[in-house]
Formats: C-alpha cells, sequence, structure tokens
C-alpha cells in the first residue's frame, strides 16, 4: 500500500509519475536510520524491526490509526507537516524520475504535483511532504514504469 504522485497539468495518457510514497516501519529520526537491519528490509517482510533504536536507546512510540505512516496511507491521517523526533513511525519513496532533477523542478515550482487520490500539492509543499515524512528514498526504480 502507498501513494503515488504525478506531475499535474499533462494530458491523463502522459501523466508523468514521480514516484510512490509508501508506509516503513520504525524509523529514529534522531540518528537517521531505520531499525530494520538496513533500508532494503523495509518493504520485503522478511526481518521483525525493533521498537528501541540501537544507536541512542529511544523507544518507539505509540502510533495508531489516528497518526503515523500507515494511517496516512489509509487516508485515517494526513502528511506530517515537519520532521518529528525520536523513534517514530517513517515512509519511504520510491523516485519513478531522477530525484535531483524531480526535486528542482519541485522547489522551482514549476509544475504542481497530484497525488492518485486528487489531493494538490505546489512543489514547494510536495519537498516538504518528502522532509517530514519520508527520510528513506529508493531510486532503483528510476525510469521503470511502476505503480
Amino acid at each position: 500500500m502507498g501513494t503515488n504522485f504525478y506531475w499535474m497539468g499533462l494530458e491523463a495518457e502522459q501523466k508523468e509519475h514521480i514516484g510512490k510514497r509508501s508506509a516503513a516501519g520504525w524509523y529514529c529520526w534522531n540518528c537517521g536510520r531505520t531499525l530494520f537491519n538496513k533500508n532494503e528490509d523495509i518493504h520485503t517482510g522478511l526481518y521483525h524491526a525493533d521498537r528501541i533504536c540501537p544507536e541512542c536507546g529511544q523507544e518507539a512510540l505509540g502510533e495508531g490509526l489516528d497518526s503515523g505512516p500507515v494511517a496516512i496511507e489509509l487516508g485515517f491521517a494526513k502528511p506530517r507537516r515537519r520532521q518529528p523526533v525520536g523513534v517514530r513511525g517513517a515512509s519511504s519513496f520510491s523516485w519513478a524520475q531522477d530525484p535531483g532533477w524531480a526535486l528542482e523542478r519541485a522547489i522551482a515550482n514549476s509544475c504542481g504535483i497530484v497525488d492518485e487520490y486528487g489531493h494538490k500539492l505546489t512543489g514547494p509543499e510536495f519537498v516538504n511532504m518528502l522532509v517530514s515524512n519520508c527520510p528513506i528514498w529508493f531510486t532503483d526504480l528510476v525510469g521503470v514504469e511502476f505503480s
């Protein structure tokens, strides 16, 4: 489960996919690390994530269906507007386009962005959403069509 993002203002059959945000489990926002063994493990379901950061010892703060990445992807909560602290849930972002190019375009606010549910964002709002929710980025699908 996740949310796809597209550049706005393009013909429906020519939509440019920017990428997909997906819930990614516990993340220590203080230490900048997933609580899985490594980033590549977060979407495999093969590894159990700890609830305590092995670097700083902080324990995960509870998040239910009213907050956190799972609630965001289920539509029960809105994405965070600022980066949290401590061990909280995080999302990953799988890029369909080169992130450097896409971020430059978003920061320049030359084109709006829309998610698959029709929620519109300006470029700066999109960048803020990434910074506040998606500390883990995957670029292995750049140039590949996926959903």
